[in-house]
């Protein structure tokens, strides 16, 4: 960095330090509704975008029903700035109870001896994820897309590795992983998959919230190359700043599968999860900005089978793609120190030039920047069937079919010009 970068990133630090210095029943109180005002009444922060996507998803519910959930979002968004901010100085103890991994030992168990993925979304508080370093012996690495202003990319970094976790970027996730493995370092792979995708070779469409959607393959080409097994990382938010999340498996890192389905089963359980609780998934991104037409690839879950231009082929065998990418992976690193995948490797590995495979580590990464489920996986099960209620929750506890919710009362849902209310029971501190 830059001389003024380096100012700029140490001031950051003393700011978020000076604010975790508030008791957390007044940063999550008075603080935490100040902010929700500022970004839903002043700035009015992507409210366009925020209203087309809720409308495009719940076109059956009603309009109050939509501002409901509209309120309730940003008060949530307004929460994991905070969140962001109390990283930078919160104690381990603090730390380990914001989320508890409820079947973590099971789970631990289960990946003994082999590296996994925690196929993460943009739901809840994600940045807690960090905090899973406590309860395993693995390496934690977090994937993440490098911002521009190194200043915060620093200061990113510093929050996010406080308790061990490894932020690693995208354009070097490859050279880490086989770095590690060669070290006999056992790892897991947080990898958010959920934000909008540029259509290419490496994406492919999905029935996603009652829309055509577009997903990187990224956590499926990388869980096919090293067979390692993927977990789904569900979360259920209990409490202001409280989470319970638990590893469920969607792919066990050896079954042969046809191309596509991983991540099919990746965004029928983030449907899910997001469909018991809508406010808590962030709906100001612009997931939906890119068009479905001619020369989409479009995943048919009940054939496995992948449709282009309004012809349909069988995909591919996952198995085979993986022992020929781990070989040429291999291949790769005995030849040239910097270590890089080729895009083109799954199709033709004959004509990779060691020039190129940046591309492939860039698209890999970019699928997955930072983002919990082991089920019977009926390909001829449309996603359609967890919006109309006949897929059952993973957890009996938290179930709450979207389309037939009764309402319920929500601190967002008062004015928020009123005196801010109580600070939550289970909020630290209170």
């Amino acid at each position: 960095m830059t001389r003024g970068q380096n100012i700029r990133y140490r001031a950051l630090l003393l700011l978020n330090r000076g604010l975790g210095l508030l008791p957390t029943w007044f940063l999550y109180g008075p603080v935490l509704w100040f902010l929700y005002f500022l970004l839903y009444r002043v700035a009015r922060y992507r409210v366009r975008t925020v209203r087309a996507n809720l409308r495009g998803a719940f076109p059956e519910k009603p309009r109050r029903e939509l501002r409901r959930i509209e309120r309730r979002f940003y008060l949530h968004l307004a929460e994991i700035f905070l969140d962001a901010v109390d990283m930078v100085s919160i104690s381990e103890k603090e730390a380990r109870g914001r989320v508890v991994f409820e079947n973590a030992q099971e789970h631990e168990a289960r990946v003994e001896g082999r590296d996994w993925i925690a196929a993460m979304a943009h739901y809840g508080s994600w940045e807690y994820f960090s905090v899973y370093q406590f309860h395993t012996s693995a390496q934690v690495a977090g994937v993440y897309k490098p911002v521009h202003d190194k200043a915060f990319d620093a200061f990113y970094r510093y929050s996010r590795s406080r308790f061990g976790l490894e932020p690693v970027s995208m354009k070097v996730l490859m050279r880490y992983i086989l770095t590690k493995k060669a070290e006999g370092r056992r790892i897991a792979v947080g990898m958010i998959a959920d934000q909008s995708a540029r259509p290419n070779e490496h994406t492919m469409w999905f029935d996603f919230l009652g829309r055509k959607t577009i997903f990187y393959a990224g956590i499926e080409r990388l869980a096919v190359r090293f067979g390692m097994p993927v977990y789904f990382t569900e979360t259920r938010k209990v409490g202001r700043t409280r989470y319970v999340s638990r590893f469920v498996e969607i792919y066990d890192g050896r079954e042969k599968l046809p191309e596509g389905e991983i991540t099919y089963r990746y965004a029928r359980k983030l449907e899910e999860n997001i469909l018991r609780a809508p406010e808590y998934w962030i709906w100001s991104h612009k997931r939906w900005k890119h068009p479905f037409g001619p020369g989409s690839r479009y995943y048919t879950p009940e054939t496995g089978a992948v449709t282009m231009d309004g012809e349909s082929g069988t995909a591919p065998q996952a198995g085979t793609t993986t022992q020929a990418d781990a070989t040429q992976t291999d291949a790769t690193t005995r030849a040239d120190a910097t270590i890089q995948a080729d895009a083109t490797t799954q199709t033709d590995a004959a004509q990779a030039d060691a020039t190129t495979r940046a591309d492939a580590t860039t698209q890999v990464d970019a699928a997955t920047p930072a983002g919990a489920v082991a089920r019977n996986f009926s390909a001829s099960q449309d996603l359609s069937a967890a919006r109309n209620g006949s897929i059952p929750p993973v957890d009996t506890s938290a179930q709450d079919n979207s389309a037939a919710r009764k309402p319920t009362s929500h601190p967002a849902d008062r004015n928020p010009t009123a005196p801010s209310p109580e600070p939550e029971k289970n909020c630290a501190n209170g």
